[in-house]
């Protein structure tokens, strides 16, 4: 949150409570993190072909409980989150909360969960080290984590982005590239990265059985990637025949709606 003067900023949280629904969305959003009222769930991202099927991927996705139980979907409480300035808090809890959850009921089980960090979490120095006292501590190793960013922060904060994004792959984390085809798409910075894998954004994977030009464009940036050794996710896959086109292509990971749901963390447990 910025430095902004007093009245203002009891405007805009007064503006943000009446977007949200909530009296007083600071204390809200103290309650939440002191009483734990933030959920994981996942949703699967399922492999195209044979040699990828021995590996649970999942996306992390966290979800709010508010006092009815009644689960508030990320884009309405992120932002709170977000204009208080505890996004990497927040980051920082689904990281350890997952570790701990597959320490738990994962162990021995062959699984990578994605993680969407924002863009100052990932930039914190301490994050490193951070995680490697969660991993030893549950007894967990490093590759069961990637970190999700999006093309355009990484296009925009590179320079902060880069050292650590290496330093959790030397450890052996790995990383994902999202949202990629929203905008030009600039190869320099994927491979600057070295990113494990890449997320076609679902914007073009929605059009792929409507329009030859995007399909190409699909299939040309999957070339690449395969050339380049990054394996390829395609995101808002919601229909047989869309994921018939993408095998075809040779992507190798899909995951939509049409594959699966949301749903809780819990359900992957043993």
């Amino acid at each position: 949150m910025t430095n902004e003067d007093p009245s203002r900023q009891r405007y805009l949280e007064s503006l943000i409570g009446n977007l949200t629904g909530w009296d007083n969305p600071r204390e809200r959003l103290e309650q939440a993190f002191a009483q734990d009222k933030f959920l994981l769930f996942q949703q699967r991202i399922r492999p195209l072909s044979a040699e990828f099927t021995s590996r649970t991927f999942v996306e992390v996705l966290v979800r709010f409980e508010d006092e009815e139980r009644h689960l508030t979907p990320p884009g309405e409480f992120l932002p709170v989150v977000e204009y208080f300035g505890r996004l990497p808090e927040l980051d920082r809890w689904v990281m350890r909360s997952v570790i701990e959850w597959f320490a738990g009921h994962g162990a021995g089980r062959p699984m990578r969960f994605s993680v969407n960090a924002d863009a100052l979490t990932l930039a914190d120095p301490q994050l490193p080290d951070y995680l490697a006292e969660q991993l030893e501590r549950n007894g967990a190793g490093a590759d069961i984590l990637c970190f999700e960013i999006p093309e355009g922060e990484l296009l925009a904060r590179a320079e902060v982005l880069l050292p650590i994004t290496r330093t959790l792959q030397q450890m052996g984390c790995r990383i994902a590239i999202g949202s990629v085809g929203r905008q030009s798409v600039s190869f320099k910075a994927i491979q600057a990265v070295s990113a494990n894998f890449l997320k076609i954004d679902g914007a073009l994977v929605r059009e792929i059985g409507r329009d030859k030009a995007t399909q190409g464009k699909v299939k040309a940036l999957n070339r690449v990637c395969q050339l380049a050794g990054i394996e390829t996710i395609a995101e808002f896959v919601e229909d047989q025949a869309t994921l018939n086109l993408l095998a075809d292509m040779g992507v190798n990971y899909a995951q939509g709606y049409g594959l699966s749901r949301p749903a809780p963390l819990a359900e992957l447990a043993p």
